[in-house]
């Protein structure tokens, strides 16, 4: 794993952030992922060569309440091109509180 760190005017292009929801996006096109610490709907494509490997660590930070450093494709693009595993646990119990109401609220528009 690796790549730049930073686009071409040095802004950071990884980010500390905990995934919330993984839903199906646009039909076959992408799946969208949701995070604690933004309002945004991420994007992971489906023709991101490292697709499946990708959405397989975003479960697992999931189900594990463990952050990831995420690298987006610009700075304050929406679009996911890797992630990478943090060594920390992310233990706060705010957690599950916001990630039930995604849930909730997914579930809603479901209906």
């Amino acid at each position: 794993m690796g790549g730049r760190d930073t686009d071409n005017q040095g802004n950071r292009l990884w980010r500390k952030m905990t995934v919330a929801q993984i839903r199906p996006g646009d039909g076959a096109r992408y799946s969208e992922v949701v995070f604690l610490e933004s309002a945004r709907f991420y994007k992971l494509y489906r023709n991101n060569p490292r697709y499946d490997e990708i959405l397989k660590d975003l479960r697992h930070a999931l189900a594990k309440r463990r952050a990831l450093k995420v690298r987006l494709a610009s700075p304050e693009g929406d679009i996911i091109e890797n992630v990478e595993e943090l060594d920390e646990t992310v233990r706060s119990g705010h957690f599950w509180a916001a990630a039930n109401l995604l849930r909730q609220d997914s579930q809603r528009q479901s209906v």
